[in-house]
């Protein structure tokens, strides 16, 4: 026969409901209000989630917000920044989101678009380009056309 636990098994009293929602307002963990109410961490987890309330989750630090900076800005996978950071990926991809950080490894970025300009500018080639900035040509083309850049290397003629 299985042990019998020491833990509550029996409904939610208005008091447990009360010091529940007074200890979810004062930010403590889940661990602790399950310690304080002599119920699992399951249940303290369940009861707030059917009452939809907030528990607390792991506060960013500025280290935590500038290693995902860094992170990010290296292009490095979002699976890979959750793990260096201990965090779960959609904690971490939230995080980036309300930071406004792009987590689209392809997206283009400000010195990307700097060169592009500058190099079709400058009527370099193409193909060119598309080396310089280790992307496809028409990768290359079609930021360029969304950008209003003439990719066309050609000499301009003189005018008569």
């Amino acid at each position: 026969m299985a042990k019998k636990s020491r833990l509550k098994r029996e409904d939610w009293s208005e008091a447990d409901l009360y010091i529940l929602k007074g200890l979810v307002l004062r930010r403590a963990a889940p661990a602790k209000m399950a310690l304080l109410l002599g119920r699992s961490e399951g249940a303290v987890r369940q009861k707030a989630y059917l009452l939809r309330l907030a528990l607390m989750s792991r506060v960013w630090s500025k280290d935590d917000v500038r290693q995902l900076e860094r992170l990010v800005r290296r292009k490095v996978p979002l699976a890979e920044i959750a793990v260096s950071l201990d965090r779960t990926v959609s904690s971490a991809g939230q995080k980036a989101r309300a930071l406004g950080l792009s987590l689209n490894p392809l997206a283009w970025s400000k010195g990307e678009v700097a060169l592009l300009k500058r190099l079709a500018r400058e009527r370099t080639p193409a193909a060119e380009i598309a080396d310089r900035l280790k992307r496809t040509e028409g990768a290359t083309r079609q930021k360029a056309r969304a950008l209003g850049l003439s990719l066309n290397s050609r000499a301009r003629r003189p005018r008569r």
